[in-house]
């Protein structure tokens, strides 16, 4: 009687006392921070140390597709469970990141989550979030840099629950 009484009740509490933890800002990857885009010096030395960053991890290998703009994103990756495409991170304010501002670009490197959720596995923030604040910033500097494209990735094409960026966390 105990395991059909009680299992169930500390079961409920448990769920209930999370989804309390998160709806109050919980657990700090899922608190994202919003905000204009953050206004930067014109600085000639940071631009040119993220790009230099950039280049050597290797962006744009990830987020250009063949013949297509640098950065704008639509690189297909396909997977057991689908195909995922990779996002626009030019400084289009619509379609990439332009309206991003640093602390959120800092946050979605550190901890794997923008504001459309969390990032799917192909995306390796685990190695970002390694990154210095000052070397974050420069390639934030940088991206800010690169021209914006209007070019939209096409949505994931993954088999449930794969699909579901919820069902990551």
């Amino acid at each position: 009687r105990f395991v059909f009484v009680f299992v169930p009740l500390i079961l409920a509490v448990l769920v209930v006392s999370g989804f309390l933890f998160l709806a109050q800002g919980g657990f700090a990857p899922f608190r994202i921070p919003h905000g204009a885009p953050t206004p930067l010096e014109n600085d000639a030395a940071l631009v040119a140390r993220g790009s230099y960053l950039a280049s050597i991890g290797n962006c744009a290998a990830c987020h250009t597709q063949r013949g297509g703009q640098a950065y704008a994103g639509g690189r297909p990756f396909p997977n057991a469970y689908g195909t995922l495409y990779s996002p626009n991170i030019t400084s289009d304010r619509e379609h990439g990141i332009g309206d991003w501002s640093l602390e959120e670009f800092v946050h979605t490197m550190r901890f794997g989550v923008s504001r459309y959720g969390v990032q799917y596995p192909a995306f390796p923030y685990e190695q970002f979030a390694l990154m210095s604040d000052g070397d974050l910033k420069a390639l934030y500097a940088y991206m800010r840099s690169v021209p914006p494209s209007k070019d939209d990735a096409p949505g994931n094409e993954l088999e449930f629950p794969a699909s579901s960026r919820t069902a990551l966390i």
